[in-house]
Formats: C-alpha cells, sequence, structure tokens
C-alpha cells in the first residue's frame, strides 16, 4: 500500500496522507460494494468468468491477505 499510495492518489483524483495500515485495510475492504467492485474489475481488465468462479472470485477473502 505504501508504495503505491501516490500513484493510487494520483489516478483517483483524491489527496490523502498516508496509506491506511495492514490492520485498517480489512476494516475498509468490508465496506467495499463487491458487486459493484466486479464489475468495474471485469470491465477494466476485460476479464470474462463462468458464473461459479465469480461466485469464488468475489467471496474468497483468503486471496486479498499480503495486500
Amino acid at each position: 500500500m505504501v508504495n503505491t499510495h501516490k500513484k493510487l492518489c494520483t489516478h483517483l483524483n483524491v489527496e490523502i496522507e498516508r496509506a491506511v495500515s495492514q490492520a485498517q485495510l480489512p476494516r475498509v475492504l468490508e465496506k467495499v460494494n463487491l458487486v459493484k467492485f466486479e464489475e468495474l474489475l471485469f470491465e477494466h481488465f476485460v476479464i470474462e468468468l463462468e458464473e461459479e468462479e465469480k461466485q469464488w472470485f468475489a467471496r474468497d477473502g483468503k486471496e486479498l491477505r499480503g495486500a
């Protein structure tokens, strides 16, 4: 997060003084609208998954460890 914080803020056109800590990250992520996040992610990267794959992808929080 710290390594890409400035680039992310620039891309999102926001001014946030510092990146969230590793302890704060789960609290932030639980507020993310997963349906909207999926739509944006799949559209941006042109990802096409079967419906069953989307269910796993959207709900497997273990994949976020070390983010």
